[in-house]
């Protein structure tokens, strides 16, 4: 049979061919788009050797801060399979040693069974970048051809990363690129209203792009930040919220979805929340290359991991995707704190000792240069006219406007109003400008639907590709953000005009802004229409759904009996707050964190205790008291996941995804909202901690 112009995916089941008994791996290898292949078995047998099999493996393999999946053996590892490949087939993979200074030796074999001929041999004294390989199956019609990869390193460890077989692409689909500029405000871009003349490259880019004037970002830090872009969804649904969190297993991830479709995926980036295997973000990259690898111990602009090297990177990458469809994740770092006096050719160079303020403009002049001289490259090699490009931020950054610096604390639009403009293939629809919100979220759909591939499963997000060409309405709305730490704990919700803010931690209040009228949040509406209170409802349901912890809800009651609730663990817990406290209602956390404290009077609207413990499945231990007298556990509803122990109430929470339905003769309700499943870490690794620390996402 014949298939041309689908992705086919072969699950590999290894076997060591040595007389020790066989070791088992799976991974795979991918028949890209293009390729035809007249025999499409569900599973091939493939035959890994090593002269130490106990050592084989399937790692992932770090080479010049460039993480792979790679198969691995001690001293040496052969790789061998049957296949049909046709005319003008070709293979890619890359090569490694470890330590990355022994010596490497590696041949290609290739043809019909029993018959096969030397088609590429090189050898290496350093391994660190990797070795890139690509090179034609010479002698394949279609006919049973077996390839044979063999790299030794002596002394050491050999790698052979992610083999793929290529064909001519039939029908070229676009090359995709998103480059995010950390901590960028969007003020501080001529295309948005800026007059500081710091984005000549992005503005000249501007114009024949289309610019999103109102994009929000879904969180105000980092990792859940990028995570939403990767998947489509909001925080609390992808599982990268808190520093400890990882991006949750089995969510679909953007870059998988364009590996699925034959693209060559390469991510290059210079922050270390963004950790290819602790993290979760390396999935559906064939590359992950993180500059942020030796920040330990140092201020991050300390390093020389700037926007200049990630623009050098993909400019000596772009030659091994010839005649390939590409994803490229892009992911600079000069604007983080601490800011640095930049020289950008062309401007004047700032003096040392300026204010943050013009630190920060001198970061982002700098990095605007490279993203300028990036555009200029694929201009020059004829490939921006088949490229989508998206210039966007992951957040912005605040300088005391609202009383705090930096990011990662509150949610205004100094943090989530971010740049997004996005260039489509052959500059179609330049010019235009879109004035609704929109949301980072929907960067994947719009990505799939732009390049003609299949949407995302399960996403919050919606495509904006018909609204780029000016064929839709309106995304719908509302749109939302969450902020979440140790510290603080805040929720956003907007519509075209109103925007709502519900902080839960370190304290409770609320706040509504007409951003019609008010766009810079300085005055708080004190009267909020209708159309406010609808977009409060909906922040209360998504906050609701959005808490990871233990939920204590005690129902509406206007008897105004004075009520004590206290919970206790003895692992802790990692954070606790109110959904609503009201003025005169102690709540407190002792000072190792192991017991809760709240006292108020019943009144008409519900009181609402969140906490989530240090540990999963930690017991918890619960006391009521209304009136003086403990509540009766006949009153309470507890929800599914929950398990009594004993008689003091003590409850050990478990995996469930939902609260209990009200009772009206059971005012208390009580529940365990899980994480998404494989999102929480135990640890992190010691390295990366200080990398974390380094910049100041771990105090």
């Amino acid at each position: 049979m014949s298939d041309r112009g689908v992705t086919l995916l072969l699950t590999l089941t290894l076997t060591t061919a040595c007389d020790r008994a066989p070791a088992r791996f799976e991974t795979r290898v991918r028949l890209l788009e293009g390729v035809e292949v007249t025999e499409t078995p569900a599973v091939a047998q493939v035959e890994l050797e090593s002269p130490n099999p106990a050592s084989l493996r399937v790692n992932d393999i770090e080479a010049g801060k460039d993480m792979r999946r790679a198969f691995v053996g001690r001293d040496a590892v052969t790789l061998r399979w049957s296949l049909r490949p046709t005319k003008g087939a070709r293979l890619e993979f890359a090569l490694t040693s470890k330590p990355h200074s022994t010596p490497l030796t590696y041949r290609v074999l290739g043809g019909a069974p029993g018959g096969l001929r030397e088609l590429h041999a090189g050898a290496s004294s350093s391994t660190a970048p990797w070795i890139e390989t690509r090179l034609a199956l010479e002698g394949a019609d279609g006919s049973a051809y077996v390839v044979e990869i063999t790299a030794e390193a002596p002394g050491g460890r050999a790698a052979i990363a992610e083999p793929t077989l290529l064909g001519a692409v039939n029908g070229a689909k676009p090359n995709v690129i998103v480059y995010v500029v950390d901590c960028l405000r969007a003020d501080r871009v001529g295309a948005f209203g800026s007059k500081r003349d710091l984005s000549p490259a992005i503005d000249a880019f501007a114009r024949e792009s289309v610019v999103l004037e109102q994009a929000w970002s879904c969180a105000s830090w980092t990792k859940p930040s990028v995570a939403c872009m990767f998947t489509g969804r909001y925080p609390p649904r992808h599982g990268a919220r808190t520093t400890r969190d990882r991006l949750a297993d089995g969510v679909p991830t953007l870059a998988e979805a364009f590996a699925r479709a034959g693209y060559a995926t390469r991510a290059v980036v210079a922050n270390p929340v963004l950790d290819a295997e602790t993290f979760g973000f390396g999935r559906g990259f064939r590359s992950y290359r993180n500059l942020a690898r030796d920040y330990a111990g140092l201020a991050v602009n300390s390093v020389s991991a700037d926007a200049k090297l990630i623009t050098d990177d993909v400019i000596s990458w772009l030659p091994s995707v010839e005649g390939r469809p590409f994803f490229l994740y892009l992911h600079s770092l000069d604007l983080h704190f601490p800011y640095l006096a930049r020289a950008t050719p062309g401007r004047p160079k700032i003096p040392e000792g300026a204010s943050e303020p013009d630190l920060y403009d001198s970061e982002f002049a700098y990095n605007d240069h490279e993203i300028g001289r990036l555009i200029d490259t694929l201009r020059q090699q004829g490939r921006l006219q088949d490229t989508i490009v998206v210039v966007t931020a992951d957040h912005g950054e605040e300088f005391g406007e609202h009383g705090t610096t930096r990011h990662g604390h509150t949610l205004y639009q100094d943090l989530v109003h971010v740049p997004l403009v996005i260039r489509l293939p052959a500059a179609l629809q330049a010019g235009r400008r879109i004035p609704e919100p929109v949301s980072l979220i929907d960067l994947p759909q719009t990505l799939l639907a732009l390049t003609g591939l299949p949407p995302l499963a399960g996403v919050d997000g919606v495509s904006l590709a018909p609204r780029l060409r000016g064929e839709a309405p309106p995304r719908p709305l509302p749109l939302f953000a969450e902020q979440i730490s140790p510290v603080e704990t805040l929720y956003s919700v907007r519509d075209d005009r109103y925007k709502a803010i519900e902080q839960l931690a370190p304290q409770a209040r609320s706040l509504v802004f007409d951003l019609a009228r008010d766009p810079e949040e300085k005055a708080p509406l004190s009267d909020t229409p209708s159309r406010v209170q609808a977009l409060r409802r909906d922040l209360a349901e998504f906050m609701a759904q959005a808490q990871e912890g233990l939920h204590l809800t005690i129902d509406t009651d206007p008897d105004n009996a004075p009520v004590r609730v206290a919970l206790r663990s003895a692992t802790g817990f990692e954070r606790a707050y109110l959904m609503g406290q009201r003025t005169g209602e102690p709540f407190r956390v002792s000072p190792d964190a192991k017991t809760v404290t709240y006292e108020f009077r019943r009144s008409g609207f519900p009181h609402h205790v969140i906490a989530v413990p240090n540990a999963f499945n930690a017991l918890v231990e619960m006391e009521i008291w209304v009136a003086g007298s403990a509540v009766n556990s006949a009153r309470v509803l507890v929800g599914p996941g929950l398990s009594p122990r004993g008689s003091k109430w003590s409850f050990l929470p478990q995996e469930a995804a939902r609260a209990p339905g009200p009772s009206g003769d059971r005012p208390i309700r009580l529940w365990y909202q899980a994480a998404p499943a494989g999102s929480r870490m135990k640890t992190l690794d010691p390295k990366l901690s200080e990398e974390l620390r380094a910049l100041g996402y771990i105090k």
